[in-house]
């Protein structure tokens, strides 16, 4: 049966999205799982290292209560961490439209649909790819971003390069003429210096430059506002998805996100509003609490044992200095 793009894409966008609600990342990632398809990674180790994402089988993730954290965390890993992190949640960005929504009366982002094959329909061409590089480019942003949004720290040059990233990333991959213009860190540079603090649009005078990246962040990724009945909810945002054949552990459906940039997105927003995991006193990255949460005028370390264990040895260092010293001083007074 033929169906018309603007019938299809009513229909997807009918059917095909679910809410997220804030709450500790865990809770509110409960339901959701993003697709992963079968990957193929292209000159691996070189720098121009490839992700093709070539479709069938497309299965389910993970749970993903710990994927922002751990996202966050890329931005220095080595390629075989972020290689692994990406066969566990699959691609970053998924394709918009559809392959094949001319002509189906299912929506078109499913992933049935958005698998193609060759002539001879036994060897898949790419859904997608993605550079390597892409990765650790939105893992640096979001964590740019999420440094942005904190009042507490400083607004250097670093953050503000690359928290335009995660506004940005999603446009260059979705671009066919990609490769034509590489996405680089001078853009995002002079981008920054040509409207940082800068009234864009004078209707916009009042927006702080934090709140425009996030917003901007959030309608890249195709994340979308929802207005609950109970104002008491908190952030409430939709997500494209489709619902899985099957339930979690309390009898909630389960939903398939098509990319994981929705979840990562919304993560941040809620991220920032909780204040979920508050920032290690020695790194000034975000910790999970362990035991108990910081103290005023006490270090705090979190789940950070590399912290702790360089702070433990530093205060060890330090007292034996300080011993040091004090014998120093009484074998002079008594040589005297």
């Amino acid at each position: 049966m033929m169906t018309t793009i603007w019938r299809t894409r009513a229909e997807a966008l009918i059917l095909d999205r679910t809410e997220i609600r804030q709450a500790h990342l865990a809770e509110a990632l409960r339901t959701l799982r993003t697709g992963v398809p079968r990957l193929e990674v292209l000159d691996a180790g070189m720098p121009a290292t490839t992700l093709q994402w070539t479709g069938q089988p497309v299965h389910p993730s993970e749970p993903l209560g710990s994927v922002f954290w751990d996202f966050l965390g890329l931005a220095d890993a080595p390629d075989a961490d972020i290689l692994t992190f990406a066969r566990r949640v699959g691609p970053l960005q998924w394709p918009e439209v559809g392959v094949g929504e001319q002509d189906s009366t299912t929506p078109a982002a499913s992933p049935e649909l958005t698998t193609t094959t060759t002539h001879d329909d036994k060897v898949p061409t790419p859904l997608m790819t993605e550079p390597l590089r892409t990765w650790r480019m939105y893992a640096r942003g979001l964590r740019a971003l999420y440094d942005l949004m904190d009042p507490a720290l400083p607004r250097n040059s670093e953050i503000l390069t690359w928290s335009v990233a995660p506004a940005a990333i999603p446009f260059w991959l979705a671009d066919p003429n990609r490769d034509a213009e590489p996405l680089e860190e001078g853009w995002l540079g002079s981008f920054v210096m040509a409207h940082y603090g800068l009234g864009i649009d004078p209707g916009m005078e009042s927006i702080a430059w934090e709140d425009r990246l996030l917003l901007a962040a959030l309608a890249a990724a195709r994340v979308g506002p929802a207005h609950p009945a109970d104002p008491r909810a908190g952030l409430v945002y939709t997500l494209p998805g489709t619902p899985l054949n099957a339930a979690d552990g309390d009898g909630g459906v389960l939903w398939q996100v098509r990319g994981l940039a929705p979840i990562l997105i919304a993560s941040l927003a809620f991220a920032v509003r909780t204040q979920e995991r508050p920032r290690c006193t020695r790194c000034g990255r975000p910790a999970a609490v362990v035991t108990r949460g910081p103290r005023a005028g006490h270090a705090w370390y979190g789940d950070h044992e590399l912290c702790r264990a360089l702070s433990r040895a530093e205060t060890l260092m330090q007292t034996e200095q300080r011993r040091a010293a004090r014998h120093s001083r009484q074998a002079d007074e008594n040589g005297a």
